[in-house]
């Protein structure tokens, strides 16, 4: 399973490489050359992953298995390269929009000069090459076979929500979750019951050891029947142990799996400890490294979200981070040094009481696609540069009581921009008339903004307006009431529109009842 991981991420990396952009961009920073290597050998690789997914599904072949795991770190590898293409890319259009000429003369002497960027990147690409064409090399080890990859029926055992397949495919779908069934499926699921006693300890056996060798272990097998006791009938957790297990006969091992203290864990009906290792064997390296970094704290230690010496740790560590999550945290700073995340697409501090301002770095953050700063009631002002966040899709935010007006620099996501939730800004009143040139808003939500009179009368100019949402708003509310309102031939185009009821008209119901 985790090997067709890998055949998707090598696609993926072989999607990018073929693109005009990256094909522009190479040529431009004189790397053309070492990527059109590395994409040759990740062709030859990605042909015989199929094949080694086979192999090591029916072998359980441990060269094989740390075949794999280099082959994964170098993809890993590969994508934070290629992504720090599409970092220069955006740093590029932002300084030609919005640098001065002192910001530009900066650039030039900063690690984002072209002439820099291309120094490394050669010298990285050229290292994962090396690496890639050394990995390539020993599959003939495993006589390993090309198999092409044609319209298909596929058989997935427990997906993911964005698990997807070619056009034309057919899924058949296995998984112990009822949402993910209902969200894949056109017919009406059918719920397996989870396999009995003696069929979870024969799926076991087959897993655990070769043909007829469990005859030579009886004592083995009954310590087998008791951890399969544990697994619930899933089949998934079952075979995961039994391969855990495969070639090892002392009784300490197996004893071990069975009385380890992780079985106490409260666990739901359909919860499986191997799913554990099966998310830790497909994580990134990156997030590798943050297992490595919280295991040298004891158990049970309590970490202090609001420990800005804590923050520094994670921005240092961990430069390829992609969420940031300070949800309810109290930290009354943010450290300057989160500028660095240039990978980072998601941040939210939302429900932070305390902070009130964010540093001038954050606006290096061009990768950013999510900002969430709802329920921040002490953020006082916002820094100037946001403009140059160019990848924002979603923008949520609540400040204190000095904003009467939505700042300007939204204006300049307008070619991004999908959704923006304003949340608790008491004094705002209106929403300015530039909001018609965000051409790409698909959801507006205004919320707990009891101030708020109007909304614009160019506001039929977002087509590709598909909800809005307005809670906590009383006056506006009442201007908005489907068909009665004031407002309402202004909205009445939107697809999915929820306007709260105003006190009157939910106390006029109740009196009619």
């Amino acid at each position: 399973m985790a090997e067709s991981f890998l055949f998707s991420i090598a696609e993926s990396l072989l999607a990018k490489l073929a693109s005009r952009a990256y094909e522009e961009a190479s040529q431009v920073l004189g790397v053309y050359d070492q990527l059109r290597e590395f994409k040759g050998t990740l062709s030859l690789v990605k042909a015989v992953l199929l094949d080694a997914d086979q192999k090591q599904e029916q072998e359980q072949n441990n060269e094989l298995r740390e075949w794999l795991s280099q082959i994964k770190r170098v993809f890993y590898d590969a994508e934070d390269v290629l992504d720090e293409f599409e970092c220069q890319t955006l740093r590029k259009q932002v300084v030609k929009a919005h640098g001065t000429t002192k910001a530009k003369v900066g650039h030039f002497f900063s690690s984002s000069n072209p002439l820099v960027f291309r120094y490394r990147m050669a010298r990285q690409i050229k290292d994962i090459c090396k690496r890639l064409d050394k990995v390539a090399a020993d599959r003939h080890k495993f006589g390993l076979q090309i198999i092409h990859v044609d319209r298909q029926l596929l058989m997935q055992q427990n997906p993911k929500d964005d698990d997807t397949g070619a056009t034309g495919s057919k899924i058949l779908v296995t998984t112990r979750s009822q949402t993910i069934a209902s969200m894949m499926g056109t017919i009406p699921s059918h719920n397996l019951e989870g396999l009995p006693l003696e069929d979870s300890l024969s799926l076991f056996v087959k897993w655990a050891f070769k043909e007829g060798e469990e005859e030579k272990h009886p004592h083995l097998v009954n310590i087998g029947r008791e951890i399969v006791t544990r697994c619930g009938g899933v089949p998934l957790a079952v075979r995961t142990l039994g391969s855990l297990l495969f070639s090892k006969y002392e009784a300490n091992e197996w004893e071990y799996v069975r009385d380890n203290g992780i079985w106490n864990m409260p666990q739901e009906k359909d919860d499986i400890l191997p799913a554990l290792k099966l998310s830790y064997d497909l994580m990134p390296s990156y997030l590798r490294q943050c297992f490595a970094l919280f295991s040298l704290y004891p158990k049970d230690h309590e970490f202090d979200t609001n420990s800005e010496a804590l923050l520094n740790i994670c921005v240092s560590k961990f430069k390829y981070l992609r969420v940031l999550d300070l949800s309810y945290s109290a930290c009354e700073t943010l450290p300057r040094s989160i500028g660095k995340l240039k990978h980072l697409r998601y941040f939210s501090i939302r429900y932070n009481p305390c902070i009130k301002g964010l540093p001038d770095s954050i606006c290096k953050l061009q990768n950013l696609q999510v900002l969430n700063l709802v329920g921040c009631m002490e953020l006082e002002a916002l820094p100037k540069g946001l403009k140059k966040l160019i990848s924002l899709r979603d923008f949520r935010i609540t400040t204190k009581q000095s904003l009467v007006a939505l700042p300007q620099w939204l204006q300049g996501t307008a070619n991004s921009l999908q959704s923006l939730v304003i949340s608790s800004c008491y004094n705002l009143k209106m929403l300015p008339e530039w909001l018609s040139s965000l051409t790409n808003l698909k959801t507006l939500a205004i919320l707990g903004c009891p101030e708020f009179l109007s909304l614009p009368d160019n506001i039929c100019h977002l087509t590709a307006l598909e909800s809005l949402m307005i809670e906590g708003c009383p006056e506006l509310s009442r201007k908005c009431q489907p068909r009665v309102g004031e407002f309402w031939p202004k909205i009445s185009h939107i697809k999915h529109v929820h306007i709260e009821e105003p006190i009157e008209l939910e106390e006029k119901k109740e009196e009619s009842e």
